[in-house]
């Protein structure tokens, strides 16, 4: 991730991308979403009754190897991310297009005023999987 690191730095014309990318990669969310089901259908062999409670997990979404190549790997110059961070349809977040803005503004004064930023050899976050909003705990850095 380094190399990704200085290419987005040097780079501001992958911003877009790579924001969309961070979204895929990182839940923002660790809650899940409850859905309830309008009609009767099958997926992937299971039956779905009207009136189940559907409990679609995003952040497995957003590492689908059916829908994303080499889903497990961050790639912030990733061009085809149909991601699911947001949600879909009539479920799309209104908050969508201010989370992107917000995004690119930190991303921006982050490598702005650290641009060799990195993380120590053999060090690596760790984070926080109980609570809904997924969040680093320890983040160690070098500048």
């Amino acid at each position: 991730m380094p190399g990704q690191y200085a290419r987005l730095r040097d780079d501001r014309g992958l911003m877009p991308g790579a924001v969309d990318e961070l979204l895929r990669y990182i839940p923002v969310m660790n809650g899940v979403v409850v859905l309830q089901a309008v009609k009767d259908f099958e997926l992937h062999g299971q039956r779905i009754h009207t009136g189940d409670a559907v409990l679609p997990v995003l952040a497995a979404a957003n590492r689908d190897e059916r829908v994303f190549t080499d889903a497990e790997r961050l790639d912030l110059c990733r061009t085809d991310n149909p991601h699911l961070t947001f949600g879909r349809g009539a479920h799309n977040c209104i908050g969508a297009h201010l989370a992107r803005a917000q995004m690119t503004v930190c991303l921006e004064a982050l490598l702005d005023r650290f641009p060799a930023l990195h993380l120590p050899h053999g060090h690596f976050p760790t984070w926080d999987d109980e609570s809904p909003s997924k969040s680093p705990l320890t983040l160690p850095v070098g500048w």
